[in-house]
């Protein structure tokens, strides 16, 4: 191994072919490129399509060219001499070739891993011939990338040369590399604070439109309807599709066979208040005025980062009850989740704390014995927000009777607490906390039984699937192999699947771009979990088995 860095480091030179020289690769670079390009092309958690698998690739070669580069200065410096021409010639031949062989074998397993994860998760295969285009296209990202850090390199010797006039060569390297940090901090603020302005104003444009086929409703139970402070154009667009699709009571009575009653939703836009509180107090006026404190359950729901709320966790809740419920969320974003995650992940979870602060305080008013079940929900990014309202687990026993929390991202700060504190011998992706009596992990309605324990109230649950990109992506990914990959592998995962440094965070990020392309029970799609969640966590007296199963064929096709 020794002496094939040594080749590696110092096989460069004339011996290198004519395009190679004309480029001026480094061998050590090419060689690890095609290592981290092997490597890129290994499955991830969800099956990636043909461009994305091209630019995770691309990355990955110019990760691992860098990496090598890196390894064959350092191994000059030390060694200090250099390989005869012909050994230095046979070593770039047999790079070309073995490195050709190894790339075309590299491609033909990576398509047969994609549709292994494309059957894993339920969808058909690919053309397998997509993959001279992942080919293509991961040469075309390495170059503009190699383009672009040539481009640094060459400012950098620029001003190198030029301070040399007047300072030592080794200060005015120093300062030119000083003034290329600032300059690119510089150059990032400008280019972040010019990209967060356009994505305002596309995604405000876009949360002043509405959905198709969504009307405003003539029911005075939801904000935006007859009798509510909030207008229909306040609301946003996700707002508007939240208060306009819930069911009916007529249509919940059909379905059930008894009287219903029409659900409540309330829900307060991100322009009806100056401040999150302001939001909040409007939110709990309209909950007073809709009457949503006399109903059986209320559920007090965070948002993901555009102000969406998954329709089948709220219909599956006002269906369960009868109708005889209200649900009450605020907007603090318009932006998507990923968005939202990356500037400003804070304002979720202030939305999820003081809505659920400001409800609860004036629920905890009411008498105990005249109270409605006090739930919480939230998806993805909205899950993080819902569990800054509670400082630890007593808390949440305290002031809740229920909770679901679906899809928690890796900096979810409870759920990483009852991961990373899991009961000895339970994998990361599916854990036992506590021996299950409070805090509940599933990845399927299966698993809602597990352990075979009583499960006390009130009830935690987490709805986390093995192959959800967004439960996964940790910045950690970059140097250090997770749990999760160093234990058999979890529902949906290929065993195939292995960690590799800088890859893995690679191949993880795109996949979050992806986590909702799939079907139902896979990726960021908990769908067929939901209803069986809320049966489990608050269903109400005389609920059944069989009444679960015939509702739940009534969503599956609505």
């Amino acid at each position: 191994m020794r002496g094939m860095i040594r080749v590696m480091a110092m096989a460069d030179g004339d011996g290198r072919p004519g395009v190679v020289k004309q480029l001026r690769l480094n061998f050590g670079g090419i060689c690890w490129a095609l290592v981290f390009f092997v490597s890129a092309l290994s499955p991830s958690l969800l099956p990636r399509g043909w461009k994305f698998d091209g630019v995770v690739c691309g990355v990955s070669l110019i990760v691992g060219y860098a990496f090598g580069v890196g390894v064959s200065w350092a191994v000059r410096k030390i060694v200090r001499r250099e390989l005869p021409e012909r050994v230095k010639r046979v070593a770039w031949w047999g790079l070309g070739i073995g490195g050709t062989v190894v790339a075309v074998a590299a491609l033909a397993a990576g398509s047969a891993f994609q549709n292994r994860v494309r059957e894993l998760v339920g969808e058909p295969g690919q053309n397998r011939l997509w993959y001279v285009a992942v080919f293509v296209i991961s040469l075309v990202v390495f170059g503009v990338l190699l383009g672009v850090g040539r481009g640094i390199r060459w400012c950098f010797q620029r001003i190198a040369r030029v301070l040399e006039r007047w300072v030592p060569a080794r200060l005015a390297g120093v300062i030119a590399l000083v003034v290329l940090v600032v300059a690119g901090f510089v150059i990032q603020l400008v280019a972040r604070d010019g990209l967060v302005g356009f994505a305002d104003k596309t995604y405000h444009a876009l949360n002043s439109g509405t959905k198709p086929n969504t009307v405003q409703p003539v029911s005075s139970f939801v904000s935006g309807g007859p009798g509510s402070s909030q207008s229909w154009a306040s609301l946003g667009r996700e707002g508007r599709q939240f208060v306009a699709s819930g069911p009916s009571a007529e249509r919940i009575g059909k379905i059930s066979g008894q009287p219903a009653a029409d659900p409540i939703r309330v829900y307060v836009g991100i322009e009806s208040g100056k401040t999150t509180e302001e939001q909040a107090d409007i939110a709990v006026a309209e909950l007073e005025r809709t009457g949503a404190f006399h109903r059986a359950a209320l559920c007090v729901m965070t948002t993901t980062g555009s102000g969406w709320i998954n329709e089948r966790a709220a219909d599956s809740l006002e269906y369960l009850y009868g109708g005889n419920t209200a649900e009450v969320a605020i907007q603090y974003s318009y932006f998507p989740s990923w968005i939202s995650f990356v500037t400003d992940r804070s304002r979720a979870t202030r939305a999820g704390r003081v809505l659920f602060d400001r409800v609860y305080d004036r629920w905890s008013a009411l008498p105990a014995d005249s109270r409605p079940k006090l739930l919480v929900f939230g998806e993805s990014l909205g899950s993080m927000g819902g569990e800054a309202a509670f400082a630890d687990l007593d808390h949440l026993r305290k002031r809740t009777d229920g909770v679901m929390w679906v899809g928690p991202t890796h900096s979810n700060r409870l759920a990483r607490e009852f991961i990373e504190h899991r009961d000895p011998g339970t994998p990361e992706v599916a854990p036992v906390y506590e021996g299950g009596r409070t805090v509940r992990f599933a990845s399927s309605p299966q698993d809602l039984a597990n352990p075979p324990v009583e499960w006390s109230s009130p009830r935690v649950l987490y709805l986390m699937h093995a192959n959800d990109p967004i439960a996964w992506w940790s910045p950690r990914l970059l140097f250090e192999q997770p749990d999760w990959l160093e234990e058999p592998r979890g529902r949906g995962v290929a065993p195939e699947m292995f960690w590799a440094p800088f890859v893995t965070f690679w191949q993880v990020t795109f996949d979050t771009f992806v986590g909702i392309s799939v079907p139902e029970g896979q990726g960021h799609r908990y769908e067929d979990a939901m209803l069986p969640g809320w049966v489990d966590i608050a269903a109400p007296p005389g609920w059944s088995a069989d009444r679960t199963a015939a509702l739940t064929r009534v969503l599956e096709a609505h």
